[in-house]
């Protein structure tokens, strides 16, 4: 993602503090330096935080995280906290007052969706990863799935009560499929939240590693759905795909494809709910990856 569609996407979810934020960034990150004897490298992939790898003066590597919202950041370091032992990326040092930590660095640190594996042994890795996370959350102060679908409440706000760019019949079915699941949840866990293809990275001594925890409470499927979605519409059989990765998900975690696909219908819609904060068109990888589920239910 260039720096300027990070620009934009900060920008638009958080209004003028998000602007005020990009413009203080760069002596932000100058005053890091000069105070931890470190030097910023050239920043990764952006989205909504800015993480690049940093090299101290003492030789000492890590990545580095800054984030708009302490709350955020305080987030993360408890989920890392309770995934210790975890096969995740952990915290090195943290500074939750302004928003950053650092987290270890992973060598050669190559993305799963950088490399040559199949689409099936992606699968196998991510199920191999996520078992090694999920755990009873060890404080109640985790958002909750219930906190995410009223997404679609703050779309509704935003669009007096319509959906916006949004297919009203997609919106309007999860909204109900999102009421039946809540109503009826199962057992739940603390969750990665954000596990997908470039999440995923290799390291020499621990072979395939997660990173980027969001820490969320729900039931296991929930925590497939971003690896289900990513990656996926630039399949040439996006439909034969995702049904294969949602089989193999659930027979290898013993998960059940129904509400995972219930669950993924949902979040999909979810997901372009919030990318409509962003501006342009981006909202339509959700929609497109909705439809797909959408089949499956029917």
């Amino acid at each position: 993602m260039s720096t300027s569609k990070f620009h934009r996407i900060i920008a638009g979810i958080h209004g003028e503090n998000g602007k005020r934020w990009l413009s203080e960034l760069p002596a932000r990150l100058k005053k890091w330096q000069e105070e931890h004897h470190a030097d910023i490298l050239p920043p990764f992939e952006l989205s909504y935080n800015y993480v690049a790898p940093v090299k101290f003066h003492d030789g000492r590597s890590a990545v580095f995280k800054l984030g708009f919202s302490s709350k955020e950041i305080v987030q993360e370091i408890h989920a890392l906290e309770n995934f210790k032992g975890g096969n995740i990326a952990g915290i090195l040092e943290a500074d939750p007052d302004n928003e950053w930590l650092l987290i270890e660095q992973l060598t050669p640190g190559k993305m799963l969706k950088e490399s040559t594996v199949s689409d099936s042994e992606g699968v196998k890795i991510a199920a191999s990863i996520l078992p090694t996370l999920w755990e009873k959350p060890s404080t109640d102060d985790f958002p909750k799935v219930k906190d995410w679908a009223k997404g679609l409440e703050k779309l509704r706000s935003r669009f007096q009560g319509g959906t916006g760019p949004l297919p009203p019949h997609l919106v309007e079915k999860a909204e109900f499929l999102f009421s039946h699941l809540l109503e009826n949840e199962r057992e739940v866990f603390l969750l990665h939240g954000d596990l997908h293809h470039g999440n995923i990275l290799f390291d020499a001594d621990r072979g395939w590693t997660a990173i980027d925890a969001k820490g969320l409470i729900g039931e296991k499927e929930y925590d497939c759905i971003q690896f289900l979605m990513n990656e996926l519409l630039e399949q040439s059989n996006p439909f034969e795909i995702l049904s294969h990765r949602i089989d193999l998900f659930c027979e290898l975690l013993h998960l059940d494809p129904e509400r995972m696909i219930q669950w993924g219908f949902c979040h999909s819609v979810l997901s372009a709910s919030w990318s409509t904060e962003e501006g342009g068109d981006s909202w339509k990888w959700g929609i497109s990856c909705a439809e797909l589920f959408d089949r499956l239910l029917s």
